[in-house]
């Protein structure tokens, strides 16, 4: 029958998905703590519906449901997801009872549109399917729940079958669902077609209709944007469009457009400049580095390069931004580079607060560097710290912070040696030259620390700066061991990130570049040289961080013979071996302060065994005499562990149930999982299970499982489905995060 429409298109509802649809995107494992977290957030935002996973389907959505009883949602109702009864059983089923044991206000149930699933994943007919949908939206209207209906491949089911798509939300809609969803769930519609279809079910329904898309067209938000156009009044969807495949609906570019385009209201007045905060906090929340390309929310969204642009930009920002960018929380950046022009330059250096004029010869003279040295391989856009100091540099009372007069790195190899990297400077500091060497991990950390050895007696300040990332790009890869390299390092003082770039065809020459900019890029160093008259300060210890290092002597080898590796650390040994000898002192040194209390200065308090930390080379033998010697002397001390991971009960569990998700008829293994604490079976009850069984423990679990659907083997068999169906998806490490 068609209805008359009642709906009027003046306020979208906003339905996310991002705790259940979003987290099934690779990569992505979410903690029960990180769901409460982006719900509390998502309610904070304005959202109307908020899906908190799928009850049943695993124990971590379970225990979220029972959690977030106590989350006292402001705004958002929460949802919980699941699937309608099973083929030729009664409602309720095992599914439908675990997702209304959830106790939400809402449930979201979605069941089969497209005759290809219900013949071919279901194995039942069209009738039953019908049937299916009917009585499980009923059951849960029974309840008192708010029911919506997701039309699983709802636009593939309609082109293959229209009458049969369109009797299943009927289906639906009679036994009472509020609100039917139409999805297109493999993401290849296109959005004349969505328009279409969904502008037809809109005029048979006189109900809202919802639209939910996925991206493997890269056609999501268009054909969300569609179906609202052609009516639908309420939109699923992820935040930044995580999902699963190439993702879902991005709600990040669908409310702006809808705000801002069409001019919908999605949010409550006011929220939605916190859109970018909200993208960014659940990519943090999710591990996932934020993408800069993200329309609307991501860093490069406003970010203007060509110097035409820039330069009209700056006088309307119209001209090249579709949007202000502080509707959505964002702002613009202008980028450095080759293809930047004057415009650029003047922007960035009144952002950073220096002073120059369109006409100073230090635009030019920047512009020229700029371009020559990016012709070389650097590249600033990336690199504000960089550019800010080439910047400084252009100007007239610009004087270098130190100078660079000589460099060595000596990387070598010996036999039954690490491999050694030593790194040795000569830098110049006014009048004052300094020749200093370190050693590190691999050249550029030995380097890096032979800076901060020669500087930092003048620049206390770079002890805070650590170098959290370094990349190397080879621009051209026919150079072979020739080619011109470009290192990226990014570097922190724990309050603000910068970035620098160094190029050239040695990486040590790059490397140091990038690292003389990424020392000097903190505000006291960098203003240490360049204001006239500043008196530089030496601070040689941390205030209230006093301590003591004491640098032991090695006692002279005597040609005696390393004991095996499995010797226990408590084994007497002979007390001429140098490395005894070595121990005994240090243990007797540390006893002798414990017990003839020496005061701690930094804490007022005689020291403790807790105070004082061993540095060895290498973990060898010395370590377990150092441990005897001290244990002799009633010294306490951690230990050297020898535990073996895998021979630990919990970890040999977990590698018994990977076993058996790939490889269930193995019997013994599969009852060894079951008696396990992850699912608590006792002697009795696995014994009732396995005797007198006519074949393998898998099918007996199953015959058991449905003979009896509230018992623990349905639980048992419930979850290892589950994880059966996970471990094809996602990696061992993620599956068994999952467990745990």
């Amino acid at each position: 029958m068609l209805y008359a429409r009642r709906w009027v298109l003046s306020r979208i509802t906003i339905y996310d998905t991002t705790l259940r649809d979003g987290t099934q995107r690779e990569g992505i494992s979410l903690s029960i703590e990180d769901k409460i977290r982006i719900a509390r957030k998502l309610d904070e935002f304005g959202f109307d519906y908020i899906e908190g996973g799928w009850p049943g389907a695993n124990p971590k959505d379970s225990e979220f449901f029972v959690r977030a009883r106590n989350l006292d949602l402001r705004h958002a109702k929460l949802a919980a997801f699941g699937s309608t009864r099973r083929p030729h059983t009664v409602a309720p089923d095992p599914t439908l009872e675990a997702i209304a044991a959830a106790d939400t206000r809402v449930i979201c149930i979605f069941g089969k549109s497209w005759r290809l699933h219900v013949k071919r994943v279901l194995n039942t007919t069209e009738d039953e399917n019908l049937r299916m949908i009917a009585d499980s939206v009923a059951y849960f209207r029974g309840l008192g729940r708010e029911v919506i209906y997701d039309a699983e491949h709802f636009f593939d089911g309609y082109k293959d079958d229209s009458e049969h798509a369109l009797a299943t939300i009927r289906a639906a809609a009679n036994a009472g669902a509020q609100c039917i969803v139409l999805c297109d769930s493999n993401g290849g519609a296109l959005p004349d077609e969505v328009a279409e279809i969904t502008r037809r079910v809109v005029s048979e329904f006189d109900l809202p209709i919802g639209i939910h898309a996925h991206n493997d067209s890269e056609l999501a938000v268009a054909n969300t944007l569609a179906a609202v156009q052609a009516g639908a009044t309420h939109v699923q969807g992820t935040i930044n469009g995580y999902g699963e495949r190439t993702g879902n609906a991005n709600l990040c570019s669908i409310i702006p457009n809808l705000e801002l385009k069409l001019g919908l209201q999605c949010l409550p007045e006011g929220r939605l400049s916190q859109l970018a905060e909200v993208s960014r906090f659940v990519a943090e929340v999710a591990n996932l580095a934020h993408d800069q390309h993200l329309p609307f929310v991501g860093a490069s969204s406003f970010a203007h390069k060509a110097g035409m642009h820039v330069n009209a930009v700056l006088k309307d920002h119209r001209s090249f931004e579709h949007i202000d960018p502080e509707l959505v929380g964002n702002q613009r950046r202008v980028l450095i580079s080759e293809l930047g022009g004057r415009s650029n330059v003047l922007y960035k250096a009144q952002q950073m607060g220096l002073d120059i004029t369109s006409a100073s010869a230090e635009v030019r003279k920047v512009i020229a560097r700029i371009k020559d040295l990016e012709n070389r391989g650097f590249q600033f856009e990336g690199a504000e710290a960089s550019f800010e100091l080439l910047v400084r540099r252009a100007q007239p009372e610009y004087k270098p912070p130190f100078r660079l007069l000589d460099m060595l790195i000596i990387v070598e190899q010996r036999t039954h040696v690490d491999l050694l990297s030593e790194a040795t400077v000569k830098i110049q500091v006014g009048d004052d030259i300094f020749h200093t060497a370190a050693e590190g991990n691999g050249p550029v950390n030995a380097l890096d620390a032979a800076i901060r050895k020669a500087l930092l007696q003048f620049y206390p300040q770079l002890a805070a700066v650590e170098l959290v990332d370094y990349k190397v790009r080879v621009l051209n890869e026919d150079g072979g061991t020739a080619a011109i390299v470009r290192v990226s390092i990014e570097s922190t003082d724990g309050h603000s990130t910068w970035h620098t770039v160094g190029s050239s065809t040695n990486i040590i020459e790059a490397s140091w570049l990038a690292l003389v900019d990424a020392v000097f890029a903190l505000d006291p160093a960098r203003e240490g040289v360049v204001a006239p008259g500043r008196v530089l300060t030496h601070k040689p210890h941390r205030k209230d961080d006093a301590g003591l290092v004491e640098i032991w002597p090695i006692a002279a080898r005597m040609g005696e013979e390393q004991p095996e590796a499995w010797a226990p650390p408590t084994e007497r040994s002979e007390t001429d071996v140098p490395r005894a000898r070595l121990a005994e002192r240090i243990a007797q040194q540390i006893a002798d302060w414990v017990a003839y209390p020496r005061t701690l200065p930094s804490r007022e308090r005689p020291i403790r065994p807790g105070d004082i930390m061993i540095l060895v080379r290498r973990r060898d033998a010395l370590v377990e005499e150092l441990v005897r010697a001290l244990k002799a002397r009633q010294v306490a001390v951690a230990g050297a562990d020898r535990m073996v991971l895998t021979k630990q009960l919990a970890v040999m569990d977990l590698m018994a149930l990977g076993s058996v998700l790939l490889l269930p008829d193995d019997d013994l293994t599969l009852a060894t999982v079951l008696k396990s604490p992850l699912f608590g079976f006792d002697d009795d009850r696995l014994f009732a299970l396995a005797h007198g069984r006519p074949g393998r423990l898998w099918p007996a679990l199953n015959a058991r499982a449905a003979a009896d659907p509230a018992g623990p083997e349905a639980q048992a068999l419930a979850e290892l489905d589950w994880l059966m169906n996970r471990a094809d998806f996602v990696s061992p490490h993620a599956l068994y995060a999952e467990v745990l």
